[in-house]
């Protein structure tokens, strides 16, 4: 599997020619990180529901810019077994680069698990090939209290057919189940005055060490000024 890995990465690095580039939807990937902090004034609201015959997880994020985009707040809340919302994780991200076609935000989060607390550190990369690939890359790990340092890593195509209409496919490995996620989808902006709308559908399909499961993702957001 970790060889079957490391070739789609090689394969999603992979881009066409190189063009100037034009705005394009960013930070709104469904299972990778992607490398843009939210600018100053800007606060972008995000749920996500994935679901199949047996299980449903949904969580809400907001992301808050510390007086410009190189600091960024967020948080987690996500629906719990006993369908009460609980915190999962509060983070932090430091905009380190942020040019036109090259940006890394490092971030530090602290998580809460059942009864356990932890943290987990994550490298997004993002990369602008030309206008019509962005690459995203991520690897970090994740440590709880009295259990093993876990790692994970991932990366994305996004295909961009206009400004407003991108279809994307992630990949993603996570150790602590030794599972891997394959996940096409697809998202659309609706761009206000004042007010972006993002909404995405994928099909995340989990291959596990024992088993597999397919599973529908909803994706919604919400930007707009403070």
């Amino acid at each position: 599997m970790k060889k079957n890995l490391f070739f789609l990465l090689i394969l999603f690095s992979f881009n066409g020619f190189a063009q100037e580039f034009e705005k394009v939807i960013e930070d709104n990937s469904f299972l990778i990180e992607e490398a843009y902090n939210q600018e100053n004034n800007i606060v972008q609201h995000i749920s996500n529901y994935k679901f199949n015959n047996q299980n449903s997880y949904y969580s809400f994020t907001q992301e808050w810019p510390i007086f410009s985009k190189t600091h960024q707040f967020s948080y987690i809340i996500s629906l719990n077994e006993n369908q009460k919302f609980d915190i999962e994780s509060i983070n932090y991200r430091l905009q380190i680069i942020d040019d036109d076609d090259f940006a890394i935000a490092p971030r530090i989060s602290i998580k809460k698990n059942e009864l356990k607390f932890g943290y987990e550190i994550n490298l997004p990369i993002s990369k602008k090939f030309s206008n019509y690939f962005v690459n995203h890359f991520n690897f970090g790990f994740t440590h709880f209290q009295k259990s093993n340092l876990e790692y994970f890593i991932g990366a994305s195509k996004i295909f961009i057919l206009n400004k407003n209409l991108n279809l994307l496919c992630e990949i993603l490995f996570s150790s602590s189940e030794k599972q891997f996620t394959l996940n096409p989808g697809i998202r659309y902006a609706f761009d206000f005055e004042n007010l972006q709308i993002v909404s995405g559908f994928s099909l995340p399909f989990e291959i596990k060490k024992h088993d597999s499961e397919k599973n529908i993702f909803l994706y919604l957001s919400f930007e707009h000024p403070l």
